[in-house]
């Protein structure tokens, strides 16, 4: 819901219009040592998250979807 008022607001401020056209739910990653570096710190610093049930659920569901395994939300710091 956000990306679309971000567009309509784009949209609005030059004068144009949009179509929304969902081609992929996933979004190309832009890998950055130092991005991941800080968060890995800042897992450490205040531990992982703590998932709820729907959440491990849906993991669950998405990972069973893409034929990998359906091992949900990590709940341990890896390096």
């Amino acid at each position: 819901m956000k990306a679309k008022k971000v567009a309509e607001g784009a949209a609005l401020m030059t004068g144009t219009t949009w179509k929304e056209n969902v081609l992929s739910a996933c979004w190309p990653t832009r890998d950055n040592q130092t991005m991941a570096e800080i968060v890995q710190s800042n897992i450490e610093l205040v531990g992982m998250p703590i998932w709820t049930g729907e959440e491990q659920s849906l993991a669950k569901a998405i990972q069973k979807a893409a034929g990998i395994k359906e091992a949900g939300l990590r709940t341990e710091i890896s390096p």
